[in-house]
């Protein structure tokens, strides 16, 4: 890959998720917090704090990722694109909330 190429990728990461993280919180959030979501959680769960509650949701997607990253290794089938945005986005954008949840 050259850097051309690289900074592309790095660009278009960049900005879908940007936009997945505007979308989401219109699910998930308000617009006085948009960390809402995860102090509410922490309230029903096992996990005292909201960057806990953050960590075990990026764990699920780190799981994903390992699951394709083996899968490659394994048997050579490149995973989808679709399927790598949007599980590499998922992860990249959920250690975004943790690092909102510890700075807030």
């Amino acid at each position: 890959m050259t850097l051309e190429e690289f900074n592309q990728l790095h660009n278009e990461r960049v900005e879908k998720s940007r936009r997945v993280l505007i979308e989401k919180n219109r699910e998930y959030g308000t617009e006085l917090d948009v960390l809402e979501s995860f102090k509410e959680q922490s309230e029903l769960s096992i996990h005292n704090t909201s960057p806990a509650i953050g960590w075990e949701l990026l764990v699920k997607h780190l799981y994903s990722v390992r699951r394709i990253i083996r899968e490659y290794e394994e048997s050579g089938r490149q995973p989808t694109k679709e399927m790598i945005d949007e599980k590499f986005g998922d992860a990249i954008n959920y250690l975004i909330l943790i690092e909102a949840l510890l700075k807030e």
